[in-house]
């Protein structure tokens, strides 16, 4: 049984740095905080300072700054799907955002226990009308090839926003037609 695909959406990030990353995410945390939906980072490196000073010089209400200092910005490595299962039971709500952050071995591993955990739930996810994002950021500093990436997502994630991904590449028509080849 899989999760009717209108309630996950998998989206891709690509960073160069915790500062990157800090500032690609924060917009789109501070959408889903503010229409009070769960988000939670699971990252393989602690951003939480970048995300604090950020948080100061951003212009938004008190009340949405504390929600998101409130998110556990540490970093998380679970051996085990078990350890991962009992943190995502803790944090269930009807509409989730999972931000995941690391090297691309890191992203596969939790990725793969996300799946996991969906699939488990997908009767509930369903009784529910519970709905998932997925944001995978990806550690450019790392070796990674994001033509092998692109495909597996419908979604890219930036500092302007979530859009398509066919609609991020079709400003330059050279990249579009080099991401079609590739999937």
């Amino acid at each position: 049984m899989t999760l009717d695909k209108s309630n996950m959406k998998k989206m891709c990030s690509f960073c160069v740095s915790d500062w990157h990353t800090a500032t690609t995410i924060l917009p789109y945390v501070k959408q889903k905080t503010e229409n009070n939906e769960k988000v939670i980072s699971i990252f393989e490196k602690e951003i939480e300072s970048n995300i604090i000073e950020l948080l100061k010089r951003m212009n938004i209400d008190k009340n949405t700054k504390d929600k998101i200092a409130k998110i556990n910005w540490k970093s998380k490595d679970w051996q085990k799907y078990e350890q991962f299962e009992y943190f995502m039971e803790e944090n269930y709500t009807k509409d989730i955002s999972v931000i995941v952050n690391g090297n691309n071995e890191y992203i596969n591993k939790i990725n793969s226990y996300v799946n996991e955990w969906v699939e488990k739930n997908n009767i509930r996810f369903k009784k529910d009308n519970s709905s998932i994002n997925l944001i995978s950021c990806y550690d450019l500093s790392q070796d990674v090839k994001q033509e092998n990436i692109l495909p597996q997502y419908e979604y890219i994630l930036n500092t302007s926003g979530e859009k398509k991904i066919e609609k991020y590449f079709e400003q330059n028509d050279s990249e579009v037609k080099k991401f079609k080849i590739t999937q």
